[in-house]
């Protein structure tokens, strides 16, 4: 287990590059924010950022870009919440 930093592990990196143009088509950021803060996955500090761009695409392209850093346990999360 990680103690100070730890980003997600490549292969869930990879799997979220390989399939960034139909998440961010398909998300609805707001509709996974109480899963992923329930699920520890966001704070609440990485949602208001998220929601803070004015529209859907973006606010998908920015969760797409904050997930690989929220450690090891971010993508099944993430699958868990979709």
């Amino acid at each position: 287990r990680c103690l100070l930093f730890c980003s997600m592990d490549e292969f869930h990196r990879k799997l979220l590059r390989v399939h960034m143009v139909a998440l961010v088509k398909d998300l609805d950021p707001p509709s996974l924010y109480p899963h992923l803060l329930q699920g520890g996955v966001l704070s609440q500090d990485d949602i208001d950022s998220i929601d803070a761009k004015s529209i859907r695409r973006n606010k998908a392209i920015e969760l797409m870009s904050v997930l690989p850093m929220k450690g090891p346990d971010a993508f099944a999360g993430f699958v868990a919440a979709l």
